[in-house]
């Protein structure tokens, strides 16, 4: 056995080159010490140093295999992940089909039912079955507390009790299957009303501004809360539901949809400060927040792309909100009159700021409008007194500036030299703004 003078490995005696490096095995036969130094110099030592780069490029050849096998193996992995998320999302999506074909079924069941006891009552009584408006101010006196509805009464019509100064107490017979909107409106006193655990429905607006009302239970068969149902009861800090309800669920309070996706009414009564909209919420109701007494700050999660109307209106201790990237759309005065509102961040994907959206917002010194914003409409900023600067970014895509857009309005309006032909820039729109180009 003999060793190659470049690798070092182990070869035959018969060997020509070495099995590991290719280097001729055939040494010659040295007539001195210096003829070898210098053939090792200009044989061995290149050739060496070649094989050692070949070696060092195989090393790396091969972590780069295995960090492509690692990346596959992760891309695997992560496709596998992918189908599980997309399995459980579909399997969600089927229960809430399904949910939704049992709500329209006992949707149905519930017509069916009225239909059925409308018939059978019509017969026995012939009496009025809705009790509207006049028939209320025919039979409840200016100074009478409490109110017993007659057993022949499916209805409460619409606005028949809106305004009723001194009424404290409302009690509901079995039979009641409706509560028409604005039924209680402004029922100033109102601190009572049994729900009968029957099918009920209940309007738009029903007891907005219910004062004295403290707590809510829902039972098991209502199907129906309209918007805005129990919106600005001041002294409302709780709103329950029964377990056995198919359409409606309560959560530390707050109503929401059976699915958790809606997020109905929060309680203007609620005395919590912060509050975080649950990630699972994709729609918030109109008026949801309207009137909160003690609410000072919001955070809205990612998958919300609409803010409604007047949602968080006349909030007045409201000083944050958190809005997410997915939002593109704030209806008609959804922040108006929340004279503590400091902080609001827009989403950049906003292409409208409508009617009265931060009207009264006194607090907010500084706003900055997103990019994608094409349109300010009428007295969208009107009476924030405490306005100093605008800011409107590089490559915005606004139009259009209502003449009344920054009504009462005192403030600086940082923008871009890049658009200072456009048609906008230096009008006043109702206020005193100074334009600054940047």
């Amino acid at each position: 056995m003999k060793r190659c003078m470049v690798c070092h490995g182990a070869q035959t005696d018969d060997a020509v080159y070495c099995a590991q490096c290719g280097f001729s095995m055939g040494y010659p036969n040295f007539l001195s010490a210096a003829q070898a130094q210098r053939w090792m110099q200009q044989q061995v030592l290149p050739y060496r140093h070649q094989w050692e780069q070949k070696q060092q490029e195989k090393e790396q050849l091969r972590q780069l295999r295995q960090q492509v096998a690692q990346a596959e193996q992760s891309a695997k992995e992560m496709c596998e992940t992918i189908r599980v998320l997309r399995e459980q999302v579909a399997r969600k999506e089927q229960s809430e089909q399904l949910l939704q074909r049992q709500v329209h079924t006992l949707q149905e069941k519930l017509e069916q039912e009225q239909q059925r006891q409308t018939t059978v009552q019509q017969e026995a009584l012939p009496a009025v079955r809705v009790l509207n408006k006049y028939s209320v101010q025919k039979t409840l006196q200016k100074d009478q507390r409490e109110y017993h509805v007659w057993d022949n009464i499916t209805t409460i019509g619409e606005s028949a009790f809106c305004r009723s100064e001194n009424l404290e107490r409302v009690y509901l017979p079995d039979c009641i299957r409706s509560i028409e909107p604005e039924a209680f409106l402004s029922c100033k006193k109102l601190s009572h009303i049994n729900f009968p655990d029957n099918w009920l429905s209940i309007g738009e607006q029903a007891f907005i501004w219910c004062d004295s009302l403290e707590t809510c239970f829902l039972p098991s068969r209502v199907l129906h809360v309209g918007t805005a149902a129990f919106a600005g009861c001041k002294a409302l800090h709780t709103i329950e539901v029964d377990a056995r309800n198919l359409v409606y669920q309560s959560e530390k309070g707050v109503l929401f949809s059976r699915t958790g996706r809606q997020l109905c009414q929060y309680p203007a009564g609620r005395k919590d400060k912060v509050y975080r909209i649950p990630k699972d919420v994709g729609f918030i109701w109109k008026k949801a927040f309207h009137g909160c007494l003690y609410l000072e700050e919001v955070e809205v999660p990612y998958g919300v792309n609409r803010i409604p109307e007047r949602c968080f209106s006349e909030c007045t201790k409201l000083r944050k909100v958190t809005l997410p990237s997915s939002l593109w759309l704030i209806e008609r005065a959804a922040f108006r009159k929340c004279e503590s509102l400091r902080e609001i961040n827009l989403s950049e994907w906003m292409m409208e700021i409508e009617e009265s959206t931060f009207r009264l917002c006194k607090s907010l010194t500084r706003i900055h409008l997103p990019k994608q914003l094409y349109k300010i409409m009428g007295s969208a900023f009107g009476g924030c007194t405490g306005l100093q600067h605008i800011y409107i970014p590089e490559e915005c895509r606004l139009e259009k500036i209502a003449s009344d857009a920054f009504e009462g309005v005192t403030a600086m309006v940082h923008y871009p030299k890049e658009l200072a032909g456009a048609d906008w820039i230096g009008g006043q729109y109702g206020g005193n703004l100074t334009w600054i180009a940047q």
